[in-house]
């Protein structure tokens, strides 16, 4: 039971992002990008700034770990 449930998210992740790169699309055809997409987009890589702040600051630490 609990594999089916995941596969359910699974597919709600898959429409969530399958729609967001439809709407960025469409939009972009039209030549008008509204305050919705700009958002998105910030919190994307805001969020994908924080990751690769996390992962260097994780590789900042081993390093020094294993250097002293």
């Amino acid at each position: 039971m609990p594999h089916k449930k995941f596969i359910n998210v699974k597919i709600l992740l898959w429409f969530v992002v399958l729609l967001t790169v439809a709407l960025i699309v469409t939009k972009m055809v039209n030549m008008d990008i509204p305050i919705e997409t700009g958002i998105l987009g910030t919190m994307y890589t805001f969020f994908y700034g924080l990751f690769i702040n996390s992962i260097f600051k994780f590789l900042d630490e081993k390093y020094l770990s294993f250097r002293t």
